[in-house]
């Protein structure tokens, strides 16, 4: 990759290019763990995540390649750089009984849990502690979850015998997910099975909420819609729980058999969820939508200041629109895309309800079709060889849900826009070349996002439970 892409220009982060000099960053690491002694050494890193808000917050996951001073196997540590604002004061570090628990239950092979740097100022948290979540070296410790899901449990006299946790996705200061096998024996009868479980812990959204939103879709369907089941939360460490289910990401399967099929089944999945009446707890109205546009089409400014002049006039005209065209009325997932869709055999399940809300169905609409010209391009090498797929799902969508095309498209251009910045967020090889491909495909379908159509689908653009109705519900 061509170091000059990452020469981006941010007057509030003004060590920004540094954090993005994998080299830089090794020397940098090794010398402010060094007071603490560890028997590794960094011999190289690569960026994993890249959680950048302009003039706001830039957090990066690297992945350091490590191995001890005398030799031997290399191993990985995953360590996250804060990079601090100018003027900006570190934040305060693990209390000694966070350190104490970092110690005892995951002793990794770089010192830790954190570090500060005065030059350039960042603040480097050796995982799996995390300053937004420190919880999350709770939610890893094996010893400290058997004791949680005994509890858990205990009403049903299971207790876990045995715990086995597995990181299966991690965003610095934001989110993770881990995948828990669980050994049970029962209590009274000696029985014992096999349980397992995907555990997600959130910076900012409540647990009990979060399980109580995906239970009242659960419940609401009949238990027929297809989602893993929500088993649970805990208060401590901050996890909803539901149950494993098995499959394959949808957009891995572009190639295979039964595509077309599976991505039929996926649009009249997202209509039932539109259709249902349920509480949630949060709300999508136009400014989020906004503020989210916004901030993603200036990362892509930033990144590709070459394309500014496109971004700027493009974001604004998109603003505009989705102001005077949003209609909220309806149960929204609200992050359906194709990595929210897994396949088993013919089977596909929905997944990712921690966004859930209300507000306007076409955000679904639009985001999924935009997320399918990833895989395209992954598959085939160019971005329109699935067009008759993304056809089919809109068409299987609107047989029985009513929708408005051109607004569909609206927040499908706007999605693209995410998506670009996106391919950066998660460095993705030749990340720079997909920004340009996928703004030239979002100013495409904006333009048919302003040509008016006519309402499509059975039934009316009416709310079928008003958001006071679903307030007072969930409350």
């Amino acid at each position: 990759m061509n170091t000059a892409l990452y020469d981006i220009s941010d007057s509030v982060f003004p060590d920004l290019a540094t954090v993005f000099n994998p080299e830089r960053m090794v020397a940098i690491a090794e010398e402010a763990l060094a007071p603490f002694g560890s028997a590794y050494g960094i011999l190289a890193a690569k960026i994993v995540d890249v959680n950048y808000d302009p003039g706001n917050r830039c957090n990066l996951l690297f992945e350091f390649k490590v191995r001890k001073k005398g030799g031997g196997r290399t191993r990985r540590q995953m360590v996250t750089v804060r990079l601090l604002k100018t003027g900006e004061e570190a934040p305060d570090g693990p209390s000694p009984e966070e350190i104490h628990r970092f110690e005892q239950a995951h002793a990794g092979y770089l010192p830790g849990p954190y570090c500060c740097v005065e030059s350039p100022r960042m603040v480097l948290s050796t995982f799996p502690y995390d300053l937004a979540m420190p919880w999350m070296v709770e939610g890893l410790d094996t010893s400290r979850m058997k004791h949680r899901l005994s509890r858990l449990w205990a009403p049903e006299q299971w207790k876990a015998a045995k715990v086995k946790v597995t990181l299966l996705g991690y965003t610095p200061h934001m989110r993770a997910s881990m995948h828990y096998e669980v050994r049970r024996l029962h209590r009274d009868t000696g029985e014992r099975d096999k349980v397992e479980l995907i555990g997600k812990t959130n910076a900012f959204k409540k647990t009990g909420k979060l399980f109580a939103d995906s239970w009242a879709l659960w419940e609401t369907s009949g238990r027929s819609f297809p989602m893993p089941r929500p088993v649970g939360y805990l208060s401590a460490p901050r996890l909803t729980l539901q149950e494993r289910v098995a499959g394959r990401r949808l957009g891995s399967l572009v190639e295979a058999p039964g595509f077309k099929d599976r991505v039929v089944e996926t649009a009249q999945a997202l209509a039932l969820l539109h259709s249902l009446r349920f509480p949630l707890n949060a709300r999508r109205r136009a400014r989020d939508e906004v503020k989210s546009l916004r901030r993603w089409g200036e990362v892509v400014s930033r990144i590709r200041s070459d394309l500014r002049s496109r971004v700027t006039p493009l974001i604004a005209q998109m603003v505009s629109d989705i102001e005077s065209r949003t209609q909220a009325w309806c149960d929204i997932h609200a992050d359906f895309h194709h990595t929210n869709v897994l396949v088993d055999g013919d089977r596909i399940h929905v997944i990712d309800f921690d966004e859930m809300a209300y507000g306007d169905p076409s955000v679904d609409v639009g985001r999924f079709l935009a997320s399918l010209r990833i895989p395209t391009l992954r598959a085939y090498g160019n971005i329109d060889q699935l067009d008759d797929v993304r056809e089919q799902f809109l068409e299987a969508y609107l047989e029985n849900t009513p929708g408005e095309v051109s607004r569909i498209r609206l927040f499908e251009a706007a999605s693209l826009v995410t998506s670009a910045a996106s391919a950066f967020r998660i460095q993705r090889l030749n990340w720079d070349t997909e920004v340009l491909l996928l703004l030239d495909e979002a100013e495409r379908v904006f333009a048919e996002a302003r040509r008016p159509t006519p309402v499509a689908g059975g039934g009316d653009l009416e709310p079928n439970l008003s958001w006071k109705e679903r307030i007072r519900w969930a409350g």
